[in-house]
């Protein structure tokens, strides 16, 4: 039973990783989208050039961080996996 509450705790935290993934990652896209709208308010070229690079820059940074949460995230399904066998082999 012990083993078995600690699988479910883990479980449980493992979720709570993949759903903090997800609210980064809608948080991001809507900033990004109103990112690129006020975009096309300047009137100065340079400005939303400028804008432009930095937004791109951003999108670049987020992807990487992003990937990098997406592969750690990746790799607790496998320890999850064998963990529930052995639970259920115990069991």
């Amino acid at each position: 039973k012990k083993l078995k509450s600690e699988y479910d705790r883990s479980e449980s935290r493992a979720a709570a990783v993949r759903d903090r993934i997800t609210s980064v990652e809608r948080v991001a896209d809507a900033l990004f989208r109103e990112w690129k709208a006020e975009i096309g308010q300047y009137s100065s070229p340079q400005l939303k050039a400028s804008s432009e690079q930095q937004l791109a820059d951003t999108q670049n940074r987020y992807n990487q961080l992003v990937g990098v949460m997406k592969q750690a995230a990746a790799k607790m399904d496998p320890v999850l996996v064998a963990f529930k066998d052995q639970v259920l082999f115990l069991k």
